[in-house]
């Protein structure tokens, strides 16, 4: 748990695992994970017993990243997604931890950036439509008191995207610098397969991974961003278009980029590079540091 108190981490995937089989149910369920069992997955939560079996099961399961276990080779995909998907599910379980704690108010002063993009992939791709959902209600609620969206972006710092981006910013001459400072493209889905992920799917891009849409910014001091803005509504995720009311406090995302950009990193920005540099950071000691930056920011709303 981020806090010393609370829900843990635990506590809020299985809240998000009930939500899906709640909401979200599907069709044909996965095979079980259990060598032999040719049945589909039985799911429940915390540990429990496989009826086919008798061998224990566990609600993580579900996420079913032993499915990409490769028992004679490297396991690199498989660390890099369950990395990848605590850390959605990390962001879910902070943004909880301020609801229950009555803390929704000082959300107006805090930015949440991600490393990388807002979005699930590979096999815990499920998560998702969950985590949007979960995401939207608790926007909804702070937004009443708040009166703005949450501060949410991811920022992809390499990838097929970053090197268009590079691509579009230098001139047939080999000259860079061709994009204009404090700048933004706005992405939209037949821009994004025309240039960049090259699809006749008639499927929008990313529907069933990403919970944000991307786009590309130059800062004012000439540095390129790929920010990933989170949706809190059907009309952001509307990837036919590309308007500034789809992308959630623009003005301030550019503005705080323009401010947090790396001159060490390019293109990324001074949160995440010092995230980077505390990430061996003791459990409990880090626990101890977030409640007394939260408790920082009450006080000073309160003044």
């Amino acid at each position: 748990m981020v806090f010393s108190e609370g829900e843990t981490l635990l506590d809020t995937y299985e809240h998000l695992f009930r939500i899906k089989r709640e909401q979200f149910k599907e069709k044909n369920l996965p095979k079980s994970p259990i060598e032999d069992i040719s049945e589909e997955m039985t799911y429940g939560y915390g540990e429990y017993t496989c009826p086919h079996s008798g061998e224990t099961l566990f609600s993580t399961d579900a996420l079913r990243l032993h499915e990409l276990m490769n028992p004679g080779g490297s396991n690199g995909e498989l660390f890099g997604q369950t990395m990848a998907t605590l850390e959605m599910l990390w962001l879910i379980h902070i943004l909880r931890a301020f609801e229950k704690k009555n803390w929704l108010a000082t959300l107006r002063r805090v930015a949440f950036i991600m490393d990388g993009p807002l979005a699930v992939f590979s096999t815990s791709a499920w998560l998702t439509k969950v985590i949007n959902h979960e995401l939207i209600r608790i926007n909804d609620l702070q937004k009443k008191i708040n009166g703005q969206d949450l501060f949410i972006i991811g920022i992809e710092k390499s990838g097929t995207f970053f090197n268009h981006f590079l691509d579009i910013d230098t001139t047939e001459d080999g000259i860079v610098d061709k994009f204009p400072k404090q700048s933004a493209l706005l992405l939209n889905d037949a821009y994004i397969k025309k240039n960049i992920i090259f699809s006749e799917s008639t499927k929008p891009y990313g529907q069933d991974t990403y919970f944000g849409r991307k786009l590309f910014y130059k800062t004012a001091s000439g540095h390129k961003i790929v920010p990933v803005v989170a949706c809190y509504n059907d009309q952001h995720k509307d990837l036919n278009t590309a308007n500034p009311s789809q992308f959630s406090r623009l003005a301030d995302i550019m503005n705080l980029l323009d401010q947090l950009i790396s001159s060490r990193y390019p293109n990324s920005v001074s949160p995440l590079v010092s995230a980077h540099a505390e990430a061996a950071i003791p459990l409990n000691l880090g626990k101890r540091i977030f409640e007394d930056i939260a408790r920082e920011i009450r006080e000073k709303a309160v003044v």
